[in-house]
């Protein structure tokens, strides 16, 4: 028997009236995660066990989606107990400069706050402990 995944962020970001969408991997029916839309960010994330995973990040039609990320990581980081990190792989997308320069600027924050580069499955992942969660709360 699967046990079913628990997703404790949805749940909470919906009671702050954000409402997450299925987000899914193209234009395909495979479900990746869930989908936000604000108006200064889209984000695609899934949660697996403490740690919420990015799996899509771009600015949104207001702009400031660097400081909007950085805002819904300290609310949840306060509101949601599950979550112990936050996981995001960077890839360049050769058509859009300025998302590249956005993400390249927000890793360089992150870094500064106490994310490290690790490689899962073959691939450097940002890794970003929450303040005051898990082992690394020591720091």
């Amino acid at each position: 028997m699967n046990a079913t995944p628990v997703d404790t962020v949805t749940p909470f970001l919906a009671a702050h009236g954000i409402i997450a969408g299925t987000a899914c991997l193209g234009r395909s029916d495979v479900v990746i995660g869930r989908r936000i839309c604000l108006p200064a960010l889209m984000l695609v994330y899934r949660q697996e066990g403490g740690e919420l995973i990015v799996c899509d990040l771009a600015a949104g039609v207001q702009g400031g989606a660097v400081r909007a990320f950085l805002q819904l990581v300290r609310m949840l980081a306060a509101g949601v107990p599950q979550l112990q990190r936050i996981r995001g792989l960077f890839l360049e997308r050769v058509s859009d400069p300025a998302l590249n320069r956005a993400r390249a600027r927000l890793a360089r924050i992150l870094e500064a706050k106490g994310a490290r580069w690790q490689f899962v499955a073959g691939d450097g992942w940002l890794v970003y402990p929450l303040p005051g969660k898990g082992p690394d709360q020591c720091r």
